[in-house]
């Protein structure tokens, strides 16, 4: 639920409800009211919500069935405006910003988008490769001034999507990815695997030491790296 969304983060962050509504300058009891899914934030205050509490609006609103139609369109709206604000920069050399620990893009030319992730071109020494960052994760694409090391023809990737990565060897960071990851819980990261297939909204992938392969839903993929 969207309430539960926002109390969660809010308390990660160490913020009381009344520290939260000072810092999107609304009252505490609209904080209370939104946790509670007893009232609904506008769209300003989720564009506020995201950028205070570093969670794009997209993750704010998964799963959340609303019947206020209003509301789902603003956000539609958004989503179509923050797509024309991104095409902007295609063909571009960006950095790119992702939530929580995720390491983000540094200077990639950004070549393709599609509805759920950003494609990025960036080097690495001599070579050349391929990364898809999730839409819904990213907090920040803006132009890079550093001067390329040597000359990519970027025409020759202009149709990809993420069929791209499949078959290939990859490394895929899950959005909950942090500090103290990888000493409890579940996997927040898979290394040097293969993206066997994309099936509906999950991707599969399968690694030489599993018995089976992994399904891993594509809602929870913050970053595919080609290796």
């Amino acid at each position: 639920m969207l309430g539960e969304k926002i109390a969660k983060k809010r308390k990660m962050m160490n913020l009381s409800q009344e520290e939260l509504a000072k810092r999107l300058s609304v009252s505490r009891s609209a904080i209370a009211k939104w946790e509670s899914d007893k009232g609904i934030p506008d769209i300003e205050n989720l564009k506020a919500l995201s950028r205070v509490l570093n969670i794009s609006i997209d993750s704010l609103l998964d799963n959340y069935n609303a019947d206020n139609k209003e509301l789902i369109s603003a956000c539609n709206d958004h989503f179509e405006e923050r797509d024309e604000k991104i095409q902007q920069f295609i063909n571009k050399k960006c950095t790119a910003e992702l939530t929580a620990w995720n390491d983000g893009i540094f200077d990639g030319y950004l070549i393709a988008q599609d509805s759920y992730f950003l494609y990025f071109l960036t080097e690495k020494g001599n070579k050349t490769t391929v990364v898809g960052i999730a839409k819904k994760f990213t907090t920040e694409i803006k132009l890079s001034s550093k001067a390329d090391k040597q000359q990519i023809d970027l025409l020759k990737y202009n149709s990809i999507g993420k069929e791209f990565f499949l078959g290939k060897r990859v490394n895929i960071a899950l959005d909950e990815k942090h500090f103290w990851s990888g000493l409890i819980g579940k996997d927040t990261e898979f290394l040097n695997v293969e993206i066997r297939a994309f099936a509906k909204n999950n991707l599969v992938i399968t690694e030489g030491n599993l018995l089976s392969d992994i399904t891993v839903p594509i809602e929870e993929v913050a970053k595919i790296e080609i290796i």
